[in-house]
């Protein structure tokens, strides 16, 4: 399994951050999590274990105030931050893993 991590422009100037699990070999398909209230995605990653043992990517992001993300901690102010920082996610996750099927796990 390869980990990588990163961050993308979020809302308001954040810096939301994202990280990718790969499998050793070719992979079958993207897992997009979308973790719960008050989680981050390094909670995940006994998850991305398992799952890149059989093949497929992992990619999972920080909300806006959670876990390595910038913003008041756990704070929602509009939940279009959320909805539009997953948006924007999914399309850099398809870019960077064209042509692979996706799906989307939502948790909480």
């Amino acid at each position: 399994m390869q980990q990588t991590e990163d961050f993308l422009a979020g809302p308001r100037g954040a810096q939301i951050y994202y990280q990718y699990w790969r499998p050793e070999g070719d992979a079958r398909a993207v897992i997009v999590i979308a973790h719960g209230a008050a989680e981050h995605s390094g909670r995940y990653d006994l998850f991305a274990k398992h799952f890149t043992g059989k093949g497929y990517v992992v990619a999972a992001l920080d909300h806006l105030g959670h876990g390595r993300s910038d913003g008041d901690r756990c704070v929602v102010k509009s939940f279009d931050d959320y909805t539009e920082t997953l948006v924007s996610f999914r399309q850099q996750v398809s870019e960077d893993f064209s042509g692979l099927p996706m799906v989307l796990l939502g948790h909480s």
